[in-house]
């Protein structure tokens, strides 16, 4: 049957595995052996000796070999008094962690040790809870920033980019331990679990924890489409081990619903097509999400009698009655008559699963039956259209107008929620960019209009609290810039008309008169300061010096023209007195030019 050679082959790959195994292993258990020695030395130096190669003072986070949590997203290294024995008695461990694109370090506690977090080459975004009562905290961490998450805190670290990035955490003892929130949750008694959920059923329960990926996981699936990547499946090894207090049941989730007798009666252009009961029911198989968001197949025909049943299949969705008129909300929202309607709930599936839950209904009369899928994602699964029907007309109502009404459901101009309470933009009040625009979040559409006369004055009276608290004409042209924009944009302003709306010559209008304004408070304020100016210099001119060295101003006075004859002196003194003061002619001590010729020597 085989070759000589192939036996021999196979011989010895297989003592090579059990080579490595039980070279693992002696590595093990001579590690568990040291450690427990350093643990009992009573001296720091003790411990020294005890780690008697220089190599054992050194950890390789590289190291293909270390011990690694692994996960579809990437890996963790940890660095504790298990890996690493020198750290024995110090108080301090390290980790490494490498995410991948779209990856997280799932949400998890350290029950020993405070945790601080270096970013190395790209931003981490983290999220944190301390405990009840604390706020939620989260950071965007480039690369060269830290935080700190204190110890049993839940917290989290999650890689949004397209490239990978490592990131280093340090803990404040040897031993930091880590609880992994969903898993261990998740691990406790089902009935528990279930109960604490809204009493969601220990089967749903079963099925979520299997579903659960093994950290690091990927992120989420919007990361995953901006970056071109494709989610893969993960592995879910890492769940609590189940004893007799926690097992799970046995067998798949399995849920009954049986279609009340008296269903509503709605008017319809045209009846439903034929059906006459049977003498042997039938069983119809609905298959949910297995291609994609649809039912498969979305529109059958059944008779009193028969079943059907839907099978759940990957990720998480909904078999939900619903009405034709509103094919996405639910019929216990919408009808006039009291009717409530079956709702299987969110029946989550994992991708590894090969038994799938199921939901039952029964046929009780050949009225049409509408129905829906609940998730609202993003993208939300009705407006989809993740919809079905039973016994549909085959004109008028049909399955496909039934559909297209659950396509179109999702382009509104408002926002409506499950009560029924409209939310809108009133146009008179609203002002945006570029006539009517329409943005929307998992079918929350919101619509803006163009510019208003209401609007154009907020945007006026911005512009002028602005500039009055100082923001400078600067802040002025930013608001020009943007009423521009918007008034270029609108087009349904002004009926696509070229000419300037009201709202922007009004807004011209203001912009030039501030700037009048400004101009004239400044030709102000320059004229204060000349004035100043010559103040200032003047009483420089006219200040002097008295004998004990004080400045004394003195007041000028015009020049005087002497006459000889009249002065009863010799000559004229040709002299003026430019200076009040008794003892003749004084010259300004800062100008030395002014000096008498005669007091020059």
């Amino acid at each position: 049957m085989f070759s000589k050679s192939a036996l021999v082959l196979a011989l010895t790959a297989a003592l090579r595995v059990a080579g490595d195994a039980s070279a693992v292993a002696a590595n093990q258990a001579a590690e568990t052996a040291l450690v427990a020695k350093l643990l009992l030395d009573p001296l720091a130096t003790d411990r020294i000796e005890d780690l008697s190669t220089d190599d054992e003072f050194e950890f390789d986070f590289f190291d293909p070999n270390a011990a690694a949590t692994v996960g579809a997203g990437g890996h963790l290294v940890l660095a504790n008094v298990a890996s690493f024995p020198a750290v024995v008695g110090t108080s301090s461990a390290m980790a490494v962690g490498f995410l991948g694109p779209c990856s997280q370090n799932t949400p998890h506690t350290h029950p020993r040790a405070t945790e601080m977090q270096f970013s190395v080459n790209g931003t981490i975004r983290t999220g944190m809870i301390t405990e009840n009562g604390g706020r939620f905290i989260m950071t965007e961490l480039p690369p060269g920033s830290m935080t700190i998450f204190p110890v049993g805190s839940i917290h989290f670290q999650v890689n949004d980019g397209c490239e990978p990035l490592i990131f280093v955490s340090t803990f404040n003892s040897e031993d930091p331990g880590t609880l992994q929130a969903a898993q261990r949750f998740f691990g406790l008694p089902p009935d528990i679990v279930g109960a604490t959920l809204g009493d969601i059923g220990v089967e749903v329960v079963a099925d979520l924890a299997d579903q659960i990926p093994d950290n690091v996981a990927l992120g989420t699936d919007a990361c995953l489409a901006r970056c071109g990547l494709k989610r893969t499946s993960q592995p879910t090894l890492q769940q609590q081990p189940r004893v007799s207090g926690n097992a799970l049941p046995s067998g798949s989730a399995s849920y009954s619903y049986t279609l009340p007798s008296a269903t509503a009666t709605y008017s319809y252009s045209s009846s439903a097509p034929s059906a006459s009961a049977s003498s042997a029911p039938v069983n119809h198989v609905i298959k949910v999400g297995i291609d994609g968001l649809s039912y498969t197949p979305s529109n059958i025909s059944a008779n009193i009698g028969d079943t059907v049943t839907f099978e759940f299949h990957p990720k998480n969705h909904t078999v939900t009655q619903s009405s034709f008129q509103e094919p996405c909300k639910k019929l216990a929202e919408t009808s006039t008559t009291g009717q409530v309607g079956f709702e299987s709930g969110f029946v989550p599936v994992s991708e590894t699963v090969t038994v799938f839950p199921t939901f039952n209904i029964t046929i009780n009369d050949t009225q049409p039956i509408w129905g829906y899928c609940g998730q609202q994602g993003p993208p939300v699964h009705c407006q989809q259209g993740m919809v079905f029907s039973i016994n549909a007309p085959l004109t008028g109502n049909t399955f496909e107008a039934f559909q297209k009404l659950a396509n179109d459901s999702g382009s509104t101009s408002s926002n409506t929620y499950s009560s029924g309470t409209t939310y809108g933009v009133s146009q008179g009040t609203t002002y945006g960019y570029g006539g009517t625009t329409s943005y929307g979040y998992g079918g929350t559409t919101y619509t803006y209009n163009s510019v208003s006369a209401a609007s154009a004055y907020s945007m006026a009276s911005a512009m002028a609290s602005q500039l009055m608290g100082g923001g400078g004409y600067g802040g002025a042209g930013s608001f020009l810039g943007d009423a521009a924009a918007a008034d270029s944009n609108a087009g349904g302003g002004n009926g696509g008309s070229k000419t300037p709306s009201p709202a922007l010559i009004a807004l011209l209008a203001i912009n030039g008169v501030l700037v009048v304004g400004l101009i004239v408070l400044a030709v102000l304020y320059f004229r204060k300061r000349s004035a100043a100016a010559r103040g200032n210099r003047q009483r420089q001119l006219y200040t002097s010096v008295s004998v004990s060295g004080d400045p004394i101003f003195v007041a000028p006075r015009e020049k005087q023209d002497y006459d000889e004859e009249a002065s009863g002196s010799g000559p004229r003194d040709d002299t003026p007195l430019t200076h009040g003061l008794s003892h003749g002619p004084y010259y300004d001590p800062h100008e030395p030019g002014s000096r008498p010729a005669s007091r020059l020597r």
